[in-house]
């Protein structure tokens, strides 16, 4: 006799195995529930796309009110949070001063100035930490 292992093989082994009526109903449960398991087990998240929808943030505004004497960068962090059931997409993430700007994103680990399709998980979070680097020696 052959060992098989696919699903199908696996029940005619099984089923061979044990003749009696008991054996089959044991064998018939067991492939039901392994059957209920798979289905359940790997659900992807559906993206919303309500043009309504709105993000939460942890703070409404980043102030850096630190006086750079010595230091010539700060950062702070921003917490957008995904208050729905569904993944969200955030269709772009930059900086108004472009290159020029003297603040530094990090999102997701990785420090830029835009980003662009940032995934937030369901009833997930996202963080942000914004970087500020100036002149100390500056009168500004």
């Amino acid at each position: 006799m052959k060992y098989f292992f696919s699903k199908s093989g696996l029940y005619l082994f099984l089923f061979r195995r044990r003749r009696g009526i008991y054996g089959r109903v044991l064998v018939e449960a067991v492939m039901a529930f392994a059957l209920i398991i798979q289905s359940a087990s790997c659900k992807k998240d559906k993206l919303l796309t309500s043009p309504t929808a709105t993000l939460n943030f942890s703070s409404d505004t980043i102030l850096f009110d630190t006086v750079f004497t010595t230091a010539g960068s700060a950062t702070k962090q921003l917490r957008v949070i995904n208050p729905y059931r569904q993944k969200i997409r955030i269709s772009k993430i930059y900086l108004e001063g472009g290159n020029v700007s003297p603040y530094i994103l990090n999102v997701d680990g990785v420090s830029g100035k835009s980003f662009s399709d940032i995934e937030i998980d369901a009833e997930d979070s996202l963080y942000l930490f914004i970087q500020v680097n100036v002149n100390p020696l500056s009168s500004n």
